[in-house]
């Protein structure tokens, strides 16, 4: 074990310690003071958690933040309507333009008196479908109305069916009426001409390749003209017109 060296002795007359009045005085101002970085340690000021947790709890902004949400969602709603409104209205102005360039065509081919029941008429009529690509399905609740000078003489059904494309078919109408109305009616005209009006609002709808069309309407009227009311009566002269109704 090594041994310890004396201290030398403190030379007589001199003081460690210096007097108060010699040392050096320290002015105020800026010092740097130098540390090691493995001893610098970063923490975040407590008003940084403060902050934070204000921003995230403020209602202002989650009010904001859903009210922007909402914003949104409306925009696109509307923008869905719109568009939707657009195509919906150019699908049904094609459909209108090709439907109304080939809209049926109708004439009355024979008009006749029920034999065994005074009052019944029964009205040939030819419907002939000129669309080459359009199938046309008269659907069920059609009416049909015989009038003479505006008074109606008999009340018919349309009956229901499909016709196809290109496609021409004579169908019977049957209307019933007062007996007493055609006996006046007969006893005023006897086998003397008279005009009658033959009036019909059916629904119908389009098909064009298994895609079908909304129900619409159709006015059909015809303006003819028979030699006499009988069993074997005559027809003079007819013209239809049709419409449609979307």
């Amino acid at each position: 074990m090594a041994e310890r060296v004396p201290l030398p002795p403190l030379q007589a007359g001199l003081n460690p310690y210096p007097p108060a009045g010699n040392q050096q005085e320290f002015r105020s101002g800026t010092y740097v003071v130098q540390i090691p970085k493995d001893q610098i340690y970063r923490v975040p000021p407590p008003e940084n958690a403060y902050i934070a947790n204000k921003y995230q709890n403020n209602p202002r902004r989650s009010q904001k933040k859903r009210w922007c949400c909402s914003c949104c969602c409306l925009l696109w709603l509307i923008v869905f309507i719109i568009v939707t409104v657009i195509l919906a209205g150019a699908f049904v102005g094609i459909l209108y333009l090709v439907v109304k360039s080939d809209i049926p065509r109708f004439s009355i081919e024979h008009v006749a008196e029920n034999s065994k029941a005074l009052s019944q008429f029964q009205v040939n009529l030819k419907g002939e479908n000129g669309n080459s690509k359009l199938v046309l399905r008269y659907l069920n609740g059609g009416v049909v109305g015989l009038e003479h000078l505006g008074s109606k003489i008999g009340t018919g059904k349309w009956p229901e069916f499909e016709q196809g494309s290109g496609n021409s078919k004579v169908f019977r109408l049957v209307t019933k009426g007062s007996d007493a109305v055609i006996k006046q009616l007969k006893k005023k005209h006897g086998n003397k001409s008279l005009t009658l009006v033959l009036r019909a609002q059916v629904p119908i709808r389009f098909e064009w390749k298994g895609i079908k069309s909304w129900v619409m309407s159709m006015d059909v009227r015809c303006d003819f003209k028979v030699d006499k009311l009988g069993v074997n009566s005559r027809v003079l002269s007819e013209e239809c017109d049709a419409k449609l109704k979307l």
